[in-house]
C-alpha cells in the first residue's frame, strides 16, 4: 500500500535497525536526494503508523524515529539485495560515525554488514579496550574474538586484539 518512494526510504531506513535517524536516510539514499522530500515521506510514515517519532535522539539534535514493528522493519530489510544490504551498512557505519555514535559495538557490526573488516576490527578494538577499563573482562575478550574473526585486518590491530583476548582464542601474541 505504500508507493515506491516510500518504499525506498523505508528500505534505507530499515538498514539502521529498529531505530533510524532522519539525517541517515537521507545519507544512505544520496546526494541527490531532496531533503524535504524525504523529510515528507517519514513524516507520511509516522502518520500511517509504520515509524514513531522518538523524543529524545541519543545523536543530539538529529531527529530520531523507530520502527512501530520489528515485522515491518525485517520486511523492509528482505527486499534489499545482498549488494545494497552491505553498502548500506558500510554506509549506515560512516554516517553513525560522523554523527557521533560512540558504540563501537553498533559502528563494528554495520562494517562487518558491509563487508569492511578492517574497519569492523578496528571498532571490535575499540569495545574491547573499553571492557577492559570498564573492568569488564570477559566483555573484552568476546569482543577481541569477534574483532580476531575479521578477516584482512592490519598486523597492529591484530596484535592488540591478541594481547586482550588471544588466550580465549587459543592464539598467542
Amino acid at each position: 500500500r505504500l508507493d515506491s518512494d516510500a518504499r525506498r526510504v523505508l528500505r534505507a531506513a530499515s538498514v539502521f535497525g529498529e531505530i533510524l535517524w532522519e539525517g541517515g536516510v537521507m545519507a544512505l539514499l544520496g546526494s541527490g536526494v531532496d531533503a524535504d522530500v524525504v523529510r515528507s515521506l517519514l513524516g507520511a510514515l509516522v502518520h500511517q503508523d509504520v515509524l514513531v517519532r522518538r523524543l529524545v535522539s541519543h545523536l543530539g539534535t538529529e531527529p530520531e524515529l523507530a520502527f512501530r514493528s520489528p515485522l515491518v522493519r525485517e520486511g523492509a530489510y528482505a527486499t534489499l539485495t545482498d549488494d545494497d544490504r552491505a553498502l548500506g551498512h558500510r554506509l549506515a557505519g560512516e554516517w553513525l560515525e560522523g554523527a557521533g555514535e560512540r558504540d563501537p559495538v553498533v559502528l563494528a557490526e554495520h562494517f562487518e554488514r558491509g563487508l569492511d573488516p578492517a574497519r569492523a576490527g578496528a571498532f571490535h578494538l575499540r569495545a574491547a579496550e573499553e571492557a577492559l577499563q570498564a573492568g569488564d573482562g570477559a566483555r573484552a575478550a568476546r569482543a577481541a574474538e569477534r574483532g580476531l574473526a575479521c578477516a584482512g585486518l592490519p598486523d597492529d590491530t591484530r596484535a592488540a586484539l591478541l594481547a586482550i583476548g588471544g588466550s580465549s582464542t587459543g592464539e598467542r601474541v
